[in-house]
């Protein structure tokens, strides 16, 4: 009897596996018919039903299977033949849609078996043998545009380019129109950008870029492709598959990062990103050719939610180069029961690499010939763009070196900020006779850094190590230096970070790291005993005057009906009767107000540009937690004429007040009440475990804080605003005071 059977080959030369197996066969048999089929050769038949002058006809399709994704499928891959006992023998692959990176063939004999034709099949004779072939296609250099790339940013960040612009919330990091316009020389990107991230959590999920693409070739259109960003060698960006539309369309992807996956601190991405656009399935291998360009510099930041409040308006973009460039972590240590490694990282980042080295014939800002960057022993406003300015070169920091302990302590606190775990700023005064160490900056010819036991050597290195009781030794009349916590206490355990002279990295508690760098051997000519820490306020602003940028919620200068009210009601008391407030001189009449049992530890006053600013600590001698410090703020600024800006200074005297009512993070925190003789003020609710009080006098602004509560506060307080206010006399005329005057610097144990 005659062999009207089809018999079938599949040969997949994919990596694919083919599934899902369905056929039909109208008067026919099938014989081992395979619902799956893996890479290889797979051979079944389709016999004839013994119906006489009938033959066989059938069809088989399966779904090819992406071999990453197990349970998605590419795209479907059809047949059908037939071999007819009347009829001409036929034989064809029904799908015409395959995604370009594939290519269907067969190829058939008759009788024999041995004579083939390529995609073709004998009209007479039987049985039929067919060879169904499925393989990659052979690269034809279809091609994509990279068109433009986006992200929203978290923080503000200002670039190098324009001073007074925020990149804030969604922007372009690149666009092929204008794309040289974007790199930032071998620095970065004139459009950086900052994500906010949970620590531990996923990289991914925290932050992604939004790639729009182009496919240039009509055979492209509706295929299924997926973009890839690369740096170097290391495969950092992938987006999630996505369908082409029609040629020269643009297309936007969801782009995450794949490396890294997780981070425990800070970091960043800052680089020349090669991006690339694959068919799927990516074990095709065929990638798109680029039209045009396809690298981009990306400079990319992740950091926490919530960030030091001196950073909350706008990080700049050198200090966050520098700050997050590398991840190398310092040696771990067991010495100390509570240190955070990215917190000593910072310490040898902000010793190291800013390029700056230590004030040796002046210091600390006591003593200092110059402010340095606008900061103090208790710290202030910190103007964190210019420590952070590259000079001609490129090299962080080195346009102005100079620099005291204060410097380094803001620029520490600032720097672990951005991990959300505030430091204290301390303040040891007298410090004293140092044990030999080394100071930030002074190195030799061969990179060794110098011995230092004598901290203003004037230059003369041969002068920087001297005998123990050298009798023109020179001392710290007083130091700053950070530790952990803000919450820090002199019983505490927590490490000590100094970026100013040794480099002290969170190994020691506060008792080791007296012992450790404080010398206080009976050979020294003077003896010097260390004095009790203070832990100042620290860091209160960056490069002057609060930016509100415009768009970011979390930032902008908006007020509630309720502080507006507030705001009216304590900003119009500056009417009162009050004519004008000394506070110059509170360390010669603090005792006429307070009585004898009470210190003054700080006593800081500094006239800038447009304010003259002062901070003082003081406390009762027989119990140094009860603590009193005050703030003072008198704006006046000048117009062209050289006269006093009163609009200026209203303006500024009700940002300043908007600024320090909009610093907590209590809710409920601030209420309306009276202080005699003085008008309106706002103070801390009666729920709030901390006495406060804010208050406006003319152009000036007063806060005052300490105790556990504003009623116990309350009676001190009305004592010292008594004292420095005056009443109903002419008010001094205002000075045109020189940037960076300095009216007076004390520090008492």
């Amino acid at each position: 009897m005659s062999d009207l059977s089809v018999y079938i080959t599949v040969i997949n030369k994919t990596a694919e596996t083919l599934a899902n197996g369905t056929e039909t066969h109208p008067h026919s048999q099938w014989v081992n018919f395979p619902t799956l089929i893996s890479p290889g050769t797979t051979s079944f038949q389709l016999k004839d039903s013994n119906q006489r002058w009938v033959g066989s006809s059938g069809t088989f399709s399966y779904d090819i299977i992406d071999p990453q994704e197990r349970s998605r499928k590419v795209t479907t891959f059809e047949t059908s033949f037939s071999d007819p006992y009347r009829d001409p023998n036929s034989v064809a692959i029904t799908n015409n849609k395959l995604p370009p990176v594939y290519a269907a063939s067969y190829r058939a004999s008759v009788k024999d078996n041995k004579h083939w034709k390529d995609n073709a099949v004998d009209g007479a004779g039987y049985p039929v043998y067919v060879e169904f072939t499925l393989d990659y296609a052979r690269k034809k250099h279809y091609k994509f545009k990279l068109m433009k790339i986006t992200a929203v940013s978290a923080h503000p960040i200002r670039n190098t380019r324009n001073p007074t612009q925020l990149i804030v919330g969604d922007h372009v990091l690149w666009n092929t129109v204008d794309s040289a316009s974007y790199k930032d020389g071998k620095l970065g990107s004139f459009q950086p950008n900052v994500f906010a991230y949970d620590f531990g959590t996923s990289v991914a999920a925290s932050g992604t870029l939004s790639v729009t693409v182009q496919p240039r070739n009509v055979e492209l259109s509706y295929a299924e492709a997926i973009i890839t960003g690369t740096i170097g060698s290391t495969k950092v960006f992938q987006s999630d598959f996505f369908f082409f539309k029609g040629p020269n369309q643009d297309v936007t992807a969801t782009v995450h990062v794949v490396d890294p996956t997780t981070k425990d601190t800070p970091f960043s991405i800052n680089g020349d990103v090669d991006w690339s656009v694959q068919l799927r399935p990516a074990s095709s291998g065929e990638s798109l050719d680029a039209e045009g360009e396809f690298t981009t510099r990306l400079e990319l930041y992740w950091v926490a939610k919530t960030l030091h409040r001196a950073l909350e308006n706008y990080m700049p973009v050198n200090f966050l180069r520098l700050a997050l460039k590398s991840d190398y972590q310092p040696k771990a240590s067991t010495a100390v029961a509570d240190r955070d490694l990215f917190h000593a990282r910072m310490v040898l980042e902000v010793y190291y690499e800013w390029n700056k080295y230590y004030d040796t014939m002046g210091g600390e800002g006591l003593f200092a010939r110059n402010t340095h960057f606008n900061v103090w022993n208790w710290g202030g406003d910190f103007w964190l763009t210019r420590y952070s300015a590259p000079d001609a070169q490129g090299r962080p920091g080195g346009n102005e070196r100079i620099v005291n302990c204060t410097d380094q302590a803001a620029m520490l606190e600032l720097s672990c900020g951005l991990n959300a775990k505030t430091t204290s700023w301390l303040v040891l005064q007298p410090y004293g006779y140092i044990n030999t160490t080394h100071l930030v900056g002074w190195i030799n010819a061969a990179n060794v850094p110098y011995n230092v036991n004598n901290p203003f050597f004037q230059e003369n290195v041969n002068r920087a190590l001297v005998a123990v009781n050298d009798p023109y030794r020179t001392s710290f009349g007083y130091h700053a230096f950070n530790a952990e916590r803000r919450t820090w206490t002199s019983n505490s355990n927590w490490g000590i970070y100094d970026a100013c002279a040794g480099p002290h990295e969170g190994t020691e508690n506060y008792t080791e790291y007296v012992r450790n760098a404080i010398d206080v051997s009976p050979q020294v000519h003077v003896h010097i005993e260390p004095g009790h820490p203070v832990k100042a306020v620290g860091i209160q602003a960056i490069d002057g005057a609060p930016i509100h940028p415009q768009g970011h919620n979390n930032h902008v200068f908006i007020e509630s009906e309720q502080q507006t009210k507030l705001f009216d009601t304590i900003v119009a008391s500056a009417e009162h009767p009050t004519r004008y407030t000394n506070w110059t001189g509170l360390s010669t009449w603090f005792h006429d107000a307070l009585g004898a049992g009470w210190v003054v530890e700080i006593s800081d006053v500094t006239v800038g540009k447009d304010t003259t600013q002062a901070f003082f600590k003081i406390s009762d001698s027989n119990n140094h937690d009860d603590a009193i410090e005050i703030d003072v703020n008198a704006f006046s600024p000048i117009n062209e004429h050289g006269q006093l800006d009163r609009e200026g200074y209203s303006d500024a005297t009700r940002g300043h007040v908007h600024n320090v009512v909009t610093s907590t993070q209590i809710a409920d925190t601030w209420i309306l009440g009276d202080v005699p003789n003085h008008g309106s003020c706002l103070k801390n609710a009666d729920h709030v475990p901390a006495g406060r009080i804010l208050l406006v006098s003319g152009h000036t602004v007063i806060e005052i804080r300490g105790f556990k509560s504003t009623e116990s506060l309350l009676p001190l307080a009305q004592r010292l605003l008594d004292r420095a206010s005056h009443h109903d006399v002419p008010a001094p005329q205002p000075i045109v005071p020189k940037l960076g005057q300095k009216i007076s610097t004390k520090l008492t144990p």
